[in-house]
């Protein structure tokens, strides 16, 4: 066998400690718990939605399409310019 064998199969032990300290880990990973559950619990209390109007459809709101009386005259739609 070849002396560097180890080196190109994957079972290798990893034997360097972790670059960053768990209790590092465990309080960055607790901060953003935290303000994900803050963020989430202020989205419930504070919904935001987008702002919307009534639908609005030509030809006199599709009156007759609508099934609206041919003979009568249509009710006045406004339709509103945003």
């Amino acid at each position: 066998m070849h002396w560097d064998f180890d080196m190109y199969i994957r079972n290798r032990v990893d034997t360097s400690p972790t670059p960053v300290p768990w209790h590092t880990m465990r309080n960055h990973f607790l901060i953003f718990l935290g303000t994900m559950l803050v963020m989430f619990a202020l989205g419930e209390i504070y919904p935001s939605y987008r702002p919307v109007g009534p639908k609005q459809y030509p030809f006199n709101d599709l009156y007759l399409e609508k099934g609206g009386d041919p003979n009568k005259e249509p009710p006045v739609v406004t339709h509103y310019k945003i």
